[in-house]
């Protein structure tokens, strides 16, 4: 993680278009008030395996109980507005038909973290329960120690 402060909402904008283009890797939170940005750097391909094959086994797992992949929505890494503050999920979903517009909430996040602190993770998913006034129905917590060979879900409900 990094964090910047003196962030206006300009800067976000233009941190945006940039990040857009050539690091599409990076996921922001950002908190209105205090114009301040927080990075989540990427550390590469295991972290993305790992949230991705978790998304591909709900899918699967949906399906096979009847429900058609174009009903559960992906919505990925989207940024969505929390009461004063902004943020980015690793991987998130939302039934399409129920919740259709793009400022609407997903019903499940994931939050992914390789050799992160499990304490980071468990804010973030805080942030997402908190934030969305009960709209997040589950977040699950995908902890990735490499060095162990030990993947650590947490599952967080309100």
């Amino acid at each position: 993680y990094v964090v910047f402060s003196s962030v206006t909402q300009h800067d976000l904008m233009a941190i945006d278009r940039l990040r857009n283009t050539y690091h599409k890797g990076l996921r922001c939170m950002y908190f209105n008030e205090d114009q301040v940005l927080v990075v989540k750097i990427m550390p590469g391909i295991l972290h993305e395996v790992s949230h991705r094959m978790f998304a591909r086994m709900l899918i699967r797992k949906a399906i096979a109980m009847g429900i058609e992949d174009v009903e559960l929505f992906d919505i990925g890494g989207g940024r969505l507005e929390g009461v004063a503050s902004r943020k980015e999920a690793d991987s998130a979903f939302k039934p399409v038909t129920l919740r259709p517009h793009d400022t609407h909430w997903p019903t499940l996040v994931f939050e992914c973290g390789v050799s992160e602190s499990v304490k980071r993770l468990r804010v973030d998913g805080h942030w997402w329960l908190e934030n969305s006034a009960g709209e997040v129905g589950i977040v699950l917590l995908i902890s990735v120690n490499k060095q162990a060979r030990r993947i650590t879900l947490e599952q967080w409900e309100m």
